[in-house]
C-alpha cells in the first residue's frame, strides 16, 4: 500500500512538473521569475534603469544564455546583450504588433531582425547611436549635414535617420527616408526641399529632393512625377525606374509628359527645314504673324482681329505642320 502510495506521488510529480514546463513563457513574454520561462538555463531578465532614469526589459523579459543561435529556441535569435548574449525573440519589421508595449522590432548587428526595449535618450543607446523620438529607436549616428538626394553607396553615408535608397536594385544610391502613412510612427513630413513620392516598382512613399533639371549631383538625374512635381533619383536603366507617368529615355532620363507645342520632339512630322506658313490672304500691309514657342513649328497669329485668326486656323489645319530650323 505504502508503495503504491510513492509511485502515485512520484507519478503526479511527474506529470506535474510536464504540465508546469510545458506552461512555460515563450521568450520575449512577460516574467517576474525564471521559472515561469522553464527550467534553468531559462531566466527572467528583469528591468533595469538606465543613465537616463528610463526603464529597460519593462514587466521582464523570458530569455536564456547562449553561444550561439543554435542554443536558442525556434522562433529567437542569440544576440549580445546586457552583460553576455542571450536569446531574443524574433520578429518581422513589416508587420505592426509583433513586440510588447515598451519593445520594439530592430535589426541586429549579425543580422535578423529582434524585440528589443524602446529608448528615451541618446544615452539610452550604445556609443556613436542616438534616440530616434518619432519611434524611440537607437538608430546609427551619421554624417551631419547631408542632404537628402545626395548619392551614397551605404547608410552610413547619409544623414541621422537617413538610409540608402537603391530604387529598384540600382547600382546608384541615394540619400533617402521614408514617408506617409507606411513609415508609422515616422511619418512626419519630408524635411526642406525634399518632398514624398512614391518610388520604385513597388511604389514606396519615400522622400526625394526636388529639383530643375541640371541642379542634382552629376550621378543622378532630375526626374518627372506626377503633378509637376520633380525629383533626383538615379538614371533610369527601364521603364520600372521611372515615376508613374514619365518615360525612361534612352539617355537614362525620366521624361514627363510634354506640352503642346514645346519644341521639336513635338512636333508632327519630319524635323525638316519645311516651309513657313504664307500670311492669310488680303492680310494687309503690317507685321506678319508672330512665331508661336518651339523652334520655329508655326502657330497661330497674336493680337490679331478674332477674324483673321479664325481664317489663319482654318489655313493652317489645311496644310502639314512643320518644323522649321535656321
Amino acid at each position: 500500500m505504502r508503495g503504491g502510495s510513492w509511485i502515485h506521488a512520484v507519478v503526479l510529480g511527474v506529470l506535474a512538473w510536464g504540465a508546469s514546463a510545458g506552461a512555460a513563457i515563450p521568450v520575449g513574454g512577460a516574467c517576474t521569475l525564471p521559472s515561469e520561462c522553464g527550467p534553468a538555463p531559462y531566466t527572467c531578465i528583469e528591468r533595469i534603469f538606465r543613465p537616463s532614469g528610463s526603464e529597460a526589459w519593462v514587466g521582464g523579459y523570458c530569455s536564456r544564455p547562449c553561444g550561439s543561435t543554435q542554443d536558442c529556441p525556434s522562433g529567437s535569435q542569440c544576440v549580445a546583450a546586457l552583460d553576455g548574449a542571450y536569446c531574443l525573440d524574433q520578429c518581422e519589421p513589416a508587420l505592426p504588433g509583433q513586440c510588447r508595449a515598451s519593445y520594439i522590432c530592430d535589426q541586429v548587428s549579425t543580422g535578423g531582425d529582434v524585440c528589443v526595449p524602446t529608448c528615451s535618450a541618446e544615452n539610452d543607446c550604445a556609443p556613436d547611436y542616438t534616440c530616434r523620438s518619432c519611434d524611440k529607436r537607437c538608430v546609427p549616428k551619421q554624417l551631419p549635414g547631408v542632404r537628402i538626394g545626395m548619392p551614397c553607396d551605404a547608410d552610413a553615408q547619409c544623414g541621422t535617420g537617413e538610409s540608402c535608397l537603391w530604387v529598384n536594385g540600382h547600382s546608384q544610391g541615394i540619400c533617402s527616408q521614408p514617408c506617409g502613412a507606411e513609415a508609422g510612427a515616422c511619418s512626419s513630413t519630408c524635411p526642406g526641399g525634399s518632398s514624398c513620392q512614391k518610388v520604385g516598382s513597388d511604389e514606396a512613399f519615400m522622400c526625394v529632393r526636388a529639383c530643375e533639371q541640371g541642379t542634382c549631383n552629376p550621378a543622378l538625374q532630375c526626374a518627372a512625377f506626377p503633378e509637376g512635381a520633380s525629383g533626383c533619383l538615379p538614371p533610369c536603366r527601364t521603364q520600372a525606374d521611372c515615376p508613374m507617368g514619365s518615360t525612361c529615355s534612352g539617355a537614362g532620363q525620366c521624361v514627363g509628359p510634354q506640352p503642346a507645342d514645346a519644341g521639336c520632339s513635338s512636333c508632327e512630322g519630319p524635323r525638316d527645314a519645311g516651309s513657313p506658313v504664307p500670311p492669310p490672304l488680303n492680310g494687309g500691309t503690317g507685321p506678319g504673324p508672330v512665331p508661336g514657342p518651339g523652334c520655329g513649328c508655326q502657330g497661330s497669329a497674336v493680337n490679331a482681329p478674332g477674324f483673321l485668326g479664325a481664317l489663319a486656323v482654318f489655313f493652317v489645319a489645311s496644310r502639314r505642320r512643320r518644323c522649321q530650323r535656321p
